[in-house]
């Protein structure tokens, strides 16, 4: 019976396994013969927006109200990789996008993902214009240790993303300030996301900016 309740077990583990592979959270376990020990891991793509008041506050401070919208861009795809670079991930065929108001007129939106950083998942906010520009950002959850945690979270670094778009270069030593090696990685990681997120905003809306895509 031992052996029967086991086995029961352990297909029960893969069927959830199998069934949270499809979800926005990934299950991660580790067994053997004697534990299973199961966690969840968030995974990168969309987020939360976590502190709005505080935001709206800083970023947008004449806004009046906040509409949520989903954006899908399944059916742009093509012109998405053209501006990336790249071949779309599938965590990008969608983007959460906050319209901030002030009254009946769109001031801007603010947009949060998460990003795979060297120590954990980090989550990205920025607040940008009608006119596609940054207007801030803000890291709302990191796992770094705290030098690297530091450099990424000072206005120094933050601040270098403010007028910002789609068109920038978006690169370390470049229009972004250097970090110290350790934060690099992550730094990098940081600057893809911000760049791709503008980039899917972008598209989605149509929306002209300064500057020629490269």
């Amino acid at each position: 019976m031992a052996s029967l309740g086991l086995a029961i077990g352990t297909a029960l583990l893969y069927a959830v396994l199998s069934l949270s592979a499809r979800t926005g959270d990934v299950l991660v376990a580790h067994a053997d013969a004697r534990d299973f020990v199961s966690r969840e891991q968030p995974s990168v793509g969309l987020c939360p927006w976590r502190e709005e008041a505080r935001d709206r506050r800083q970023f947008f401070p004449t806004a009046t109200d906040v509409r949520d919208e989903t954006l899908i861009l399944s059916g742009k795809r093509l012109e998405v990789a053209r501006q990336l670079g790249r071949a779309s991930t599938t965590e990008e065929n969608a983007l959460k996008v906050y319209r901030i108001l002030r009254h009946d007129d769109v001031l801007g939106s603010v947009v949060a993902r998460r990003v795979r950083g060297e120590s954990g998942v980090i989550e990205l906010l920025l607040a940008v214009g009608a006119n596609g520009d940054v207007l801030g950002a803000r890291l709302q959850r990191l796992r770094e240790p705290e030098e690297v945690a530091q450099a990424l979270q000072s206005a120094r670094w933050l601040g270098a993303f403010i007028g910002k778009n789609r068109a920038s270069a978006w690169r370390i030593g470049a229009d972004i300030p250097d970090v110290p090696p350790a934060a690099r990685s992550s730094a990098t990681a940081i600057l893809e996301a911000a760049h791709a997120m503008l980039v899917l905003l972008s598209v989605a809306d149509s929306a002209p900016v300064s500057g020629a895509i490269p």
